[in-house]
């Protein structure tokens, strides 16, 4: 953990981001049930449960 935390201790998820974030994604998609193939990280629960509500809104507009 600390020669992880040494290369990378913070990767913003929306303009730009790191190797190790999208390798983690990646993996984290290979260990998930079928269906799941997407990941987006975020830095707390309420920022998660905030973006995961505006994507859904966003989603709604395009299904339409």
């Amino acid at each position: 953990m600390a020669r992880t935390a040494y290369e990378l201790d913070y990767a913003p998820s929306f303009q730009m981001s790191h190797p190790l974030a999208f390798e983690l994604a990646e993996k984290l998609c290979e260990e998930a049930p079928a269906g799941f193939s997407n990941v987006f990280f975020s830095n707390s629960g309420s920022e998660a449960v905030d973006t995961a509500l505006k994507m859904n809104r966003g989603c709604r507009r395009c299904v339409r």
